[in-house]
């Protein structure tokens, strides 16, 4: 306590701003590991990027193909994105 007793913790409006990209561009990358590691997608680091980040945005769009050939669990996890927003 005593290191940090001079130091001032206020969170000034470009410290939000940073904390909240931060969170946003992590929430995203985070996002796209389930499309990167789905076998029969085949999709690649940014395609998955892309995919997170219109999801989480509910864009809609996508890049994915035959999204009816899909298993249910990505399905549901590609909603659940959409939903979080």
């Amino acid at each position: 306590w005593l290191a940090f007793n001079r130091y001032n913790a206020d969170v000034r409006i470009k410290d939000g701003f940073l904390i909240t990209v931060l969170f946003y561009v992590a929430l995203g990358i985070f996002g796209a590991l389930p499309f990167v590691d789905d076998q029969g997608l085949n999709l690649t680091i940014p395609d998955g990027m892309f995919e997170s980040f219109s999801g989480l945005t509910t864009t809609g769009a996508t890049v994915i193909i035959g999204l009816d050939q899909l298993p249910e669990s990505l399905l549901f996890y590609r909603q659940q994105l959409q939903w979080l927003r």
